[in-house]
Formats: C-alpha cells, sequence, structure tokens
C-alpha cells in the first residue's frame, strides 16, 4: 500500500492495491468490506487517487465499496484485472449520478475490455479529462460507443487493442470516429500505437481541425506500406500545435522522410520525433536533425560514413540537446556527434 499525506494533516490520499495486498487479507469475512479494507467514511473522504493492480475483483475486497466512499477521487486506475461489464456498468454509474464529481482520470489497462463494455460509457455519458484502454481487446466496432466521451477529452489512449481497416467497414467506422475526435477541441495526447489499420486513415480531412494536438504516437504500425498517397496528405496536414510525434517501426523509408520533412517546416513547435527501426538513409536524417531538439533515429540504415555528416548537421542545430542512434553501426564517428551535442548543451545552459 501507498499513502500520500498531506502537509496540514495525517490524512491518506492515494491507496494503491496489488495482489500481494490482497493475498494477505483473504481471511477477511465476505460480509464487511469496511473491515477488510480499515476504512470508513470520514478517512475514504480524503482519497484522490485508488490504483488496483493484478487483483481478482471477485474476492473479498469490493473495490467499488471504497470507490462509493471516496467522493473527492480524481485518478481511478485498474492495471491486470479482469473487469465484467457489470462491474464497469456500476462504476461508471456512480461517475454520473454525483456519487463521484470529481473524477476525471479513469485508466482501464490491460483489463480484457470488449466492444460490449464500451456501451456503458454512452449509457452514462461520463466526462473525463483523461481515458486510457491500452492492451485491452477493442475493435473498430466499439468506437461508437466513446463518441460521447471524446468531446472533454484532453488524452486518450487505444495502443494495443485490435482496431484495424483491413475492410472496408472497418475503415469507414475509423474515418467516423476521428471526425468525431476533432470535435474534442480539448485533445492534446492521442495514442493509436500497435493496432492494425494503415495510413488510408489519415486523410487531409482528419487531421486538419486537431488545434490543441501536442503529441500523437501511430508507432508500430504499417502506416507507409502501399499506401505513399495518404501518408503524403497526413505529413502535409500535420497538427499546428504537434510537439512529440512517434512513427517508429512503420516501415518508413527516406522517401517517406522527406516528405514528412516538408510537413514539420511549418510546425514550429516540434521538438521530439521518434523513427527508430525504419529504413531510413543519411540524407533524409540530416534534414530531420536541422529541424528538431530530440530525434531518436536508433535502428536504421546509418554507418559509419554517414557518422560525420550527421555530426555537421547537429553542429548547425544549436537547439538539439539530445539524440539517439543506437544500432546504426556509425563507428569512431559516434566521438564527433557527441561532442557537437555537448557543445549544444554547453551554450545552452551558459
Amino acid at each position: 500500500q501507498m499513502c500520500i499525506r498531506d502537509r496540514h494533516n495525517t490524512t491518506w490520499k492515494e491507496i494503491y492495491f496489488s495482489n500481494s495486498f490482497k493475498q494477505k487479507l483473504n481471511s477477511v469475512p465476505a460480509y464487511s468490506p469496511e473491515l477488510l479494507l480499515g476504512f470508513h467514511s470520514s478517512i475514504s473522504s480524503y482519497l484522490t487517487s485508488l490504483i488496483f493492480s493484478a487483483f481478482n475483483i471477485r474476492s473479498n475486497v469490493k473495490p467499488l465499496y471504497l470507490i462509493r466512499h471516496s467522493p473527492a477521487l480524481r485518478y481511478l486506475e485498474f492495471s491486470d484485472v479482469k473487469i465484467k461489464d457489470t462491474f464497469l456498468d456500476r462504476l461508471l454509474s456512480l461517475a454520473t449520478h454525483g456519487v463521484l464529481p470529481h473524477l476525471d482520470h479513469l485508466k482501464l489497462c490491460r483489463c480484457e475490455i470488449v466492444d460490449d463494455h464500451l456501451q456503458y460509457f454512452a449509457t452514462h455519458s461520463i466526462k473525463l479529462k483523461v481515458l486510457d484502454l491500452s492492451e485491452n481487446l477493442i475493435t473498430c466496432y466499439g468506437l461508437k460507443y466513446l463518441t460521447c466521451v471524446v468531446k472533454t477529452l484532453e488524452s486518450l489512449n487505444l495502443s494495443e487493442n485490435r482496431l484495424c481497416s483491413s475492410q472496408l467497414s472497418e475503415d469507414l467506422l475509423l474515418q467516423q470516429f476521428f471526425s468525431c475526435l476533432r470535435k474534442g477541441l480539448k485533445l492534446e495526447l492521442l495514442d493509436l500505437s500497435r493496432n492494425g489499420f494503415n495510413s488510408k486513415s489519415f486523410t487531409i480531412d482528419v487531421w486538419q481541425d486537431f488545434k490543441a494536438l501536442r503529441y500523437l504516437s501511430i508507432n508500430d504500425m504499417a502506416i507507409a506500406q502501399n499506401a505513399s498517397t495518404h501518408f503524403i496528405a497526413f505529413c502535409g496536414f500535420l497538427p499546428n500545435a504537434l510537439e512529440i510525434l512517434n512513427l517508429s517501426n512503420c516501415r518508413l523509408d527516406s522517401q517517406h522522410v522527406e516528405h514528412l520533412v516538408r510537413g514539420l517546416q511549418s510546425i514550429t513547435t516540434m521538438r521530439y520525433l521518434d523513427l527508430s527501426g525504419n529504413s531510413l538513409c543519411v540524407g533524409s536524417c540530416q534534414a530531420l536533425i536541422h529541424l528538431l531538439e530530440i530525434p531518436h533515429l536508433q535502428r536504421n540504415i546509418l554507418y559509419q560514413e554517414g557518422g560525420r555528416l550527421i555530426s555537421e548537421a547537429v553542429g548547425k542545430n544549436s537547439g538539439l540537446v539530445s539524440i539517439n542512434l543506437a544500432s546504426n553501426q556509425l563507428g569512431h564517428s559516434t566521438m564527433d556527434i557527441a561532442i557537437a551535442i555537448e557543445r549544444n548543451n554547453g551554450s545552452k545552459y551558459r
């Protein structure tokens, strides 16, 4: 268990329940959850964060009891917990009926969430700032239930689900969902990585209205394969406020990066780009290095003869303070690159 104490009193602000904690409490009767958890309303009323990890919610511990008696709760997380649809229904009901008026961060990671679970987001019209549904079993057919949630979201994580655009019906559902996302004017972080759709879903109409988007991750997907026209459109209409873009392991080559460079030239906020695990050559990397503060270019096809050219590019970009070139076989030229970066860091903090 983990607690954070306020400076002015000794009440618990945050509690973390893990599997090891549960095992110590199996002897406590199921009919006395208040005895099991050791809390009563005068204490739990101060809780702002609850985390349940690797937990069996069918055991004696009854999370809903503690959640129901925590009106100050803002952050709620279930990780590695198998959640039933009835449990999610009751949980979201608490958030929309005045029991949890401050809840705005919800994380349900590795909880075996399927499309049917998501219907309760539509039923209860819950208002959240942060929603993390990563590493579940969600397909494109479940996205329609999230359309009522996205209007208030600042952060949405749907990474490592089963979103796929291999069929026309799935691609249309993705397009409809992205169009709905555009209405969420507050959305700043979007993580769609490690799913199964391609750049056909990244059309001009999708991205041009994401005015507040600062972080976009679509790594580990073949977004450039056999769809160069769509990728060019994607590069030409990147969100203007974008700061961090993750395109690692997306099967990009130097031709794709040329279009990406053109798109990034008009974005003055961009500072971190991850292109690791692609097939980039020195020329394309030089152009990127001129634009960024923190490029990640590891696991590409950059060799020793290109190291000198990269070090020259680093030296010309005084704003660059870090670069990842691991697994590129640059040889002794890595020292020149390191010296150039150290010179940049020294001038920045002098």
